[in-house]
């Protein structure tokens, strides 16, 4: 009799742990495609246009510059050049001098253990372009927020994200109108996304979100599928596939501090049920083989 219940139990435990996992919503579907294959022998692309139409010129900077952008980084209405020196573990910024028409000699601004990407836009939504940087070996994000009282960047803030960031995206990813910080995590199969709170003027704890494929690289933000919104999208290097992040337009009921709840570890979902199911089994096996007690005097 003892057994009849165990089986039972072992059943609804099954049954319990899928349906949990087929009844929780998110508010984004992960769509995958595959990318083609690339042709090896190829002929290379000559460009039509000839050297003279460029010059050439070098900028001495920090050591091993892996990333480079360009944009308005001490918001003065000229464009700069910030780059990262991941063996350095800092930034270089080049600010353009209207008075020389020439940049002036790089800052240096301390970032965090391999510092690998680097984007130039309005992190904390001042309306003032600031400076992030997303550091792989620290696992972390450099945010470096401009004061426009100061005339200079704040010292950067830490925070921790999911995984090495191989990238960094600033731009308005949950759609409502702030700004948010996205970082594809290398090595393993999520993005994190710190959400603006308009009340706290902070970013809210890291919201993760699963992918398709493994080791994102690359992370947009930008109206995928035409709809009005933005999506998230990301290159997955070792898939061979790009993962879109669809934004669901009826998203599920929020935290007070206004971000979605985040998705559920399926993997523990399966992992303890799992184990729960080989406990049982095991107790099942040695009920059945147990002898009934010597009642002899």
């Amino acid at each position: 009799m003892k057994r009849k219940y165990i089986n039972q139990l072992v059943l609804f435990f099954l049954i319990f742990s899928m349906s949990f996992s087929i009844l929780i919503k998110e508010d984004v579907y992960a769509i995958q495609f595959q990318t083609p294959n690339i042709i090896d022998n190829a002929p290379p692309k000559i460009s039509s246009l000839s050297n003279d139409k460029w010059t050439l010129m070098t900028k001495n900077v920090g050591d091993l510059p892996r990333s480079v952008i360009v944009g308005d980084a001490n918001n003065d209405g000229q464009n700069d050049i910030v780059m990262v020196n991941m063996e350095g573990t800092s930034i270089s910024i080049l600010l353009w001098n209207i008075t020389s028409m020439d940049w002036n000699v790089p800052i240096i601004k301390v970032a965090r253990d391999g510092v690998c990407d680097v984007v130039i836009e309005d992190a904390n939504n001042d309306g003032q372009n600031d400076i992030v940087t997303s550091n792989l070996s620290d696992e972390s994000v450099s945010i470096f927020l401009w004061d426009p009282v100061l005339n200079d960047w704040l010292p950067s803030i830490r925070v921790k994200v999911e995984g090495p960031p191989h990238g960094v995206s600033i731009a308005d990813a949950n759609n409502d109108g702030q700004n948010e910080i996205i970082t594809p995590n290398g090595g393993t199969n999520n993005v994190s996304i710190l959400l603006w709170n308009t009340t706290s003027r902070t970013w809210n704890k890291i919201v993760t979100r699963m992918i398709v494929g493994m080791s994102p690289w690359s992370v947009d933000v930008g109206d995928v599928n035409n709809d009005g919104y933005n999506d998230i999208i990301t290159a997955d290097i070792y898939y061979k596939v790009i993962s879109i992040l669809l934004w669901n337009i009826n998203p599920p009921p929020t935290e007070e501090s206004g971000g979605p709840f985040p998705i559920p570890d399926y993997n523990i979902i399966f992992l303890l049920s799992s184990i729960g199911v080989i406990l049982i089994i095991i107790i099942n096996k040695s009920l059945k083989d147990r002898k009934p007690l010597d009642n002899k005097p």
